[in-house]
């Protein structure tokens, strides 16, 4: 959660750029966006010599994925299964470079002929231009017939849509101002609740422009742009309940809830109550003695609440007095008088010692009566809804370590509970199988070497059918063997990470090695890496280079600096050990929260790095902590006074500058790329881009305006990725791609070679000068 909040995603206004002062490096962008793919191609299989080639940036950005871009759902992300069980949907998408958009497509499945592997339907195809999915939140009327969901068309928005199955109609719902980011409707759709983004305002009003704004605890971005931005950390979602043959009204909340808008709206079915999630950061309502629970990240005022609208008097109040951690849906009964949560905490206002110590330390599964708030307990632990059926009052709950909800963990059995007559039971494991449903998995199968396939499982033995090779062009192409290993830091942590294998490695030959930085996971066909914010690792192993994909090291706050810099000296120790990289060609990437520790390993590691690249990365420096700290005081106090070990005042400034990257950049040795994206990039990036240009060191920023956190959109993603892997080559291969289109690009880069041998006139030069443009 901390790490989450010091880098949250924003969107930028369409025009805010184009008056700004940082505008000039829209030519630079454009010029990047623009570059054409046909020469890295036939390089690439020039490489292999044979039938297959290599991967390209291309490859990644152009692969079919199961799901959207920005939720997470139950089974396979994107898939939703009919209240039969007998059929049910998977949305994929795909990235378009030809018309620069994100295709969508929704496919229809049978699962009783899964076992002979069914061709899908394609029900519907809808492009994005925008950084939003063009399907997405799919879920199906209890009719079977009819299935809603998020949709985008061209000049609309993310707007909500209903699909009717067997006529292939289309029917938009609604046609709100905004993008709608979440919803619920009632099954006639008469009663539609959802969440949209508010309205972009002006910060200074045409009296302020006399009279001047009162600034108190705005955004600096929004303060320099003259706009608000939606989707901003400050700008919540906004409620709306649209009534059939009425117009859309707000729910203005009493209070100050903060909504949470990519958790789950969920509707009663008689449509007089609602729930969704909200963050407490703006709850003032919130008791002292939270900070007792024992909740993830541990930071006050960062809690999520379920929490209950009354659609009739526009009332909100908690449904359970408690917080949670787990993002889940929920289960409504007929009756519209209860509802099933899981992932809970429960209320400690109860003077047994013992179960208020369990309720502190233990989260549940239970039923909540909304109009009395009486809570039934179903079961303890950290469980999400897996399948709820409200014909029969049965329910199924998972672990939510369990990886069909967060990616990672074993998981674990499945617990499976009916109402009767008034009565909660849990039913024997084999009695579950009565709710097909629950029982019909529809997931996506990988690994760190196969690309994902989707795969259906039915009944107790989870015996596997593979129904859809998502990337059947995969098989023309030479992935490059990923393995995972360990090592260790001299203290004796020890680390797992991903190592990426150049295809045509020859025993004994050593490689340039790229670290790259945020997340591993064995499980995960990572073709780029961890996210698209810049990662390129199969196709830099395609080239040549070894890629090492870490995780972070297991400390935020003090030290956290440090204890990075570590697992990657050892890291590059160990690969040297093993003969398989050349320790003087070393690149590292940095995103997000790890472009502070990229940082850190530039300034204060005696090892040499060749190249660097950060995109959106945090800089922990005295800018970016004055430029950000009004917007949320205590969490950045924590994060980056915790980084520094003190505030940047009195004798603490004394502190900050011994080991604060920013303040020693005339120790940076190494060429550094910076990404910026959105609008608030400078508060991000200037810090280092204008240091280091006034001393003279090589230094690039690009800045992408109106990309999100990472980019989305396909040429977004080239200028990012592509872009990284020309300069990771041009400087640990001494490699410059022969096309005129990016003659320009390695004319700025050669200057900056010769701005970097001559800021280092005694050590070898950090780039080999192959050609000149």
């Amino acid at each position: 959660m901390l790490a989450h909040r010091s880098n949250p995603p924003f969107l930028t206004l369409p025009g805010w750029y184009r008056h700004n002062r940082f505008a000039r490096f829209l030519p630079l962008l454009c010029a990047i966006s623009a570059q054409v793919f046909a020469s890295t191609q036939g390089e690439e299989r020039a490489i292999t010599g044979g039938k297959n080639r290599a991967p390209t940036i291309a490859d990644s950005v152009e692969m079919t994925r199961v799901g959207d871009t920005l939720s997470s759902v139950t089974q396979a992300p994107g898939a939703a299964i009919a209240p039969d069980g007998r059929r049910f949907v998977v949305v994929t998408h795909r990235g378009n470079l030809q018309q620069n958009t994100n295709d969508y497509t929704m496919l229809l499945f049978s699962s009783g002929a899964a076992a002979r592997l069914p061709t899908p339907q394609v029900l519907l195809t809808l492009q994005s231009s925008s950084s939003a999915p063009a399907i997405s939140e799919v879920r199906w009327l209890a009719n079977g017939e009819r299935i809603l969901f998020l949709g985008e068309q061209p000049g609309t928005g993310q707007q909500i849509y209903c699909f009717d199955v067997a006529t292939r109609a289309l029917e938009q719902l609604t046609h709100h101002s905004t993008d709608i980011v979440d919803f619920d409707a009632t099954e006639d759709l008469h009663a539609i609740v959802y969440l949209a983004h508010p309205v972009p305002k002006d910060v200074i009003s045409p009296a302020a422009r006399d009279t001047g704004v009162l600034v108190t605890d705005q955004d600096l971005a929004e303060l320099i742009s003259g706009h608000t931005y939606v989707n901003a950390i400050d700008h919540p979602a906004e409620l709306f309940m649209q009534v059939r043959g009425h117009e859309a009204e707000r729910i203005v909340f009493r209070n100050q809830e903060t909504a949470e808008p990519t958790t789950g709206m969920s509707l009663s079915p008689d449509g007089r109550f609602g729930i969704m999630l909200s963050n407490t950061r703006r709850y003032v309502d919130e008791p002292e003695w939270w900070s007792e629970y024992r909740t993830v990240g541990d930071v006050r005022n960062e809690h999520l609440v379920y929490l209950l609208i009354d659609t009739r008097d526009k009332s909100t109040r908690l449904l359970v007095d408690a917080p949670t951690d787990t993002i889940g849906r929920v289960g409504w009964e007929a009756d519209s008088q209860s509802v099933v949560v899981g992932g809970t905490y429960l209320p400690l206002n109860i003077a047994d010692v013992m179960e208020r110590e369990l309720r502190r330390t233990k989260k549940w599964a239970v039923e909540v009566n909304v109009v009395s708030g009486a809570i039934t307990k179903l079961a303890q632990g950290d469980y999400a809804i897996a399948s709820w059926d409200p014909r029969t009052a049965m329910v199924v709950l998972k672990p939510f370590s369990d990886p069909t909800f967060s990616g990672a963990g074993r998981g674990g059995p499945d617990v499976t509970f009916r109402k009767t007559n008034g009565t909660w039971e849990r039913l024997a494991h084999r009695a579950s199988a009565l709710d097909t449903t629950a029982h019909l998995r529809v997931q996506v199968e990988e690994d760190m070497n196969r690309p994902p396939k989707l795969v259906v499982a039915r009944g107790l033995s989870g015996i596997r059918t593979e129904i859809l090779d998502l990337n059947p062009q995969f098989r023309r192409i030479q992935f490059n063997r990923v393995e995972e290993f360990m090592w260790s830091t001299l203290d004796g942590t020890q680390y797992k990470g991903g190592l990426y294998v150049p295809f045509n490695h020859v025993p004994g030959e050593r490689h340039p090695l790229l670290i790259q930085t945020h997340y591993w996971n064995p499980a995960e066909f990572l073709i780029d890496g961890w996210t698209s914010a810049g990662y390129a690792a199969q196709a830099l192993a395609g080239a040549g280079v070894v890629v090492a994909q870490l995780p972070v090291a297991n400390q935020l706050g003090a030290g956290e600096g440090a204890k990075n810099l570590a697992m990657f000296e050892s890291l590059i120790d160990a690969l040297d050990h093993r003969g398989i990289v050349d320790r003087s060609r070393v690149g590292l990437l940095g995103f997000s929260r790890t472009g502070y520790h990229v940082r850190y390993m530039l300034t204060f590691s005696r090892y040499p790095v060749m190249a660097a690249a950060i995109v959106d990365g945090m800089g922990g420096g005295y800018w970016q902590y004055l430029a950000d700290l009004n917007l949320e005081p205590s969490i950045h106090r924590e994060v980056f006074e915790a980084q520094n070990g003190a505030a940047p005042f009195g004798n603490g400034l004394k502190i900050w500058t011994a080991q604060n990257p920013s303040f020693n950049l005339d120790r940076v040795r190494t060429p550094v790329r910076q990404i910026g994206l959105g609008p608030k990039w400078f508060e991000w990036s200037w810090e280092w881009f204008v240091g280091l240009r006034r001393l003279s060191k090589p230094i690039e920023q690009v800045w992408l305006p109106e990309a999100e956190h990472p980019p989305v959109r396909p040429l977004e993603r080239i200028a990012a990725q592509q872009g990284n892997y020309d300069w990771f080559r041009f400087w640990l291969q001494g490699y410059e791609d022969p096309s005129q289109e990016k003659a320009e690009q390695y004319r700025r880069w050669e200057k900056l070679c010769d701005m970097q041998v001559a800021q280092n006139p005694n050590q070898p030069a950090f780039c080999v000068r192959t050609k000149s443009h």
